[in-house]
């Protein structure tokens, strides 16, 4: 981060005693906080913010060469993303009205507006603003996050297809083949594309946070591979973690959020100049006794993770007010403010801390304390061969022909007869036909003729005791829970369809039970 800069504002006022004082009541405050471009009509203003740009816009609506609520439109139309304050002769609620409804943030009366009332409508107008830009900023995360799952399922559709193929011509292909090696290698691809979407899904939805044992260095590579390519070239990032370094018990996609924080502000704050970013972890212990960090936490063992840089720095001013929500140091547009105070609300939710410590021109370090964990991340089960099945009948429903040709081959290698269909309607007639002919049904989520929450509830009816499981590339919350109560038994999430499906059709078939979830540990 830089050192703090003055607040920038563009003073349009063509009445020279008004315009002196303002510019008197913003020279009232500490030396340097404000930074004033007078302009003395319209057309100089509109001309000023086509080659600059300010923090903020203190607008007379009477100007020699634009009258009334028409200078603030031409204004907005001009600094969209910039909090405007009206300034007028007159005290009118009807024009008050109409100019917030146009996009003012605020009304002042000239007459009646005195230093102490100026500093308080800008700061307040700058801070409504960073906070309109962080909700907005949050809207568009949800619909991100919305927008990647719909991806997701047909991407992840194509990589069930790519590596359910592959694996299958493995299995047909000798060691010693010359397309052996070529194949082992698309299928290696496509569990890389399975893996990166899953990180995608896990950093763009909405989760509870769940504490658990986590492997710190094992986040931190999964963050630098999605950032790395977003870094500027000449930032070198290097990560130091002793092997002995303890799990720490924390939300994963969480330390994620923190950690893609603290890199791309360290990245912002070193501009185009080149520097280095260093990420490192080691054990401490503290007694809580004494003053400081000790006296905060509670006593015990703690893993202190630091992020360093070798940035420009900051001073003691702007380093007090690092953690603060919508501070920031950076010119507009570049953010909200929002960034440390987030990690900071997450760090207290985690019965952590996080320090800063800055030196201007020496760089930058947060320090983040996590809670040892007593016990040691659990490991993912070794991959199993699915059970073979005993000729049973399998209807499978997936609007993706390609994916019903694959799980088809896979699922009768297995052992079992399968009818597929890409179509759920044509999929419900086949079971009306047949309505003691099959013994169980996976069916896709995401259809367009009919979800497949929906189908497996029509499904029920017509074979009340039918063990189903649902396949999907995204599921929310609200989709487990409707799955449950349609009556589906698993719920697979692809692209471990293929992997799956044998074991999960060898538990349903095996008796009754509760619904349950394959599921990737993020997902």
């Amino acid at each position: 981060m830089s050192e703090r800069r003055a607040i920038r504002v563009l003073l349009v006022e063509d009445n020279a005693a008004d315009g002196q004082a303002f510019r008197q009541y913003l020279e009232e405050r500490p030396a340097g906080e404000f930074k004033v471009h007078q302009a003395e009509s319209l057309q100089a203003a509109l001309q000023w913010l086509e080659n600059d740009s300010c923090d903020v816009i203190l607008l007379d609506l009477g100007l020699p060469d634009s009258q009334g609520l028409q200078t603030l439109i031409r204004i907005k139309a001009c600094a969209a993303n910039t909090p405007v304050l009206a300034l007028s002769e007159t005290n009118d609620e009807e024009i008050e009205s109409r100019a917030l409804q146009k996009g003012a943030q605020d009304y002042l009366v000239k007459g009646q507006t005195q230093a102490p009332l100026l500093h308080k409508a800008i700061r307040y107008a700058l801070e409504r603003h960073s906070l309109e830009r962080a909700m907005m900023h949050s809207e568009k995360l949800q619909a991100l996050g919305t927008l990647a799952g719909g991806i997701a399922h047909d991407f992840n559709n194509i990589l069930v297809v790519v590596s359910g193929n592959a694996k299958l011509a493995l299995e047909q292909l000798p060691p010693g083949h010359p397309a052996y090696c070529n194949v082992l290698e698309i299928a290696k691809a496509g569990s890389r594309g399975a893996a990166l979407t899953r990180k995608i899904l896990s950093f763009s939805r909405d989760q509870n946070s769940v504490r658990q044992p986590t492997r710190l260095a094992a986040v931190v590579e999964e963050v630098l591979s999605l950032i790395r390519a977003s870094l500027p070239p000449q930032i070198e990032v290097r990560q130091n973690f002793p092997p002995e370094l303890p799990p720490i018990l924390a939300d994963p996609s969480q330390v994620h959020q923190i950690l893609v924080n603290l890199v791309t502000n360290a990245a912002d704050a070193i501009g185009e100049g080149r520097a280095q970013v260093e990420i490192s972890a080691v054990t401490v212990q503290l007694n809580g006794n004494g003053a400081g960090l000790s006296a905060k936490l509670p006593p015990g063992r703690y893993v202190k993770l630091s992020v360093k840089d070798t940035g420009p720095g900051m001073d003691k001013h702007t380093l007090a007010r690092v953690f603060e929500p919508f501070f920031t140091t950076k010119t507009q547009g570049r953010g909200t403010g929002m960034g440390l105070a987030v990690v900071h609300g997450i760090m207290k939710n985690h019965l952590g801390e996080v320090t800063a410590y800055s030196e201007v021109g020496k760089g930058s370090v947060f320090s983040l304390y996590f809670p040892a964990a007593e016990e040691a991340p659990a490991e993912p089960p070794a991959a199993a061969p699915s059970p073979p099945g005993q000729g049973q009948h399998i209807l499978y429903v997936d609007d993706e022909e390609p994916l019903v040709l694959l799980v088809t081959r896979t699922l009768q290698r297995l052992g079992y007869r399968v009818s597929g269909f890409t179509n759920p309607l044509h999929a419900l007639q086949a079971l009306r036909e047949q309505p003691c002919g099959f013994h169980a049904i996976v069916t896709d989520l995401s259809m367009p003729q009919m979800s497949g929450t929906d189908f497996t509830h029509e499904a029920l009816q017509i074979c009340p005791k039918l063990p189903v499981i649902l396949t999907t590339g995204y599921i929310r919350p609200q989709d487990h829970e409707l799955a449950r109560q349609a009556g589906a038994r698993e719920v697979i999430l692809k692209p471990d369809t293929v992997e799956e499906m044998g074991n999960a059709l060898h538990r349903v078939l095996s008796g009754p039970g509760e619904i349950q979830a394959s599921l990737h540990p993020n997902g």
